[in-house]
């Protein structure tokens, strides 16, 4: 039996144990269990269900949000026509970024 097994068949075991309303102790003894053992596993799965439950705030798994931004409008449009491809300038462009793509699209027509 690998590990994942034994510890899904104590955690069961546990649950069992639980919705039985016995005292561990009489539980053991009902169902032909070690207490030893019991008690063992029972630390075992409190401690890794308290482990995961202080983890659980730590990290979240988030799909990203894509937000889109209404238009700008701007007053201003310069319209450069360079080929078959016109291309709008309007306020607030960035000259490096403009200069790249006359020179991209001057390459390509």
């Amino acid at each position: 039996m690998t590990k994942i097994e034994r510890e899904r068949v104590w955690a069961e075991r546990v649950d069992a144990y639980k919705a039985s309303g016995l005292s561990k102790k009489s539980w053991c003894q009902e169902n032909d269990v070690s207490t030893r053992t019991f008690y063992k596993w029972y630390r075992i799965l409190s401690t890794t269900k308290t482990n995961k439950s202080k983890t659980k705030g730590r990290f979240m798994l988030a799909k990203p949000v894509l937000e889109v931004s209404p238009p700008q409008v701007f007053d201003t449009v310069i319209s450069i026509k360079l080929g078959a491809v016109i291309v709008n300038v309007t306020e607030g462009f960035s000259e490096n970024a403009l200069t790249s793509v006359i020179r991209i699209v001057s390459n390509i027509c």
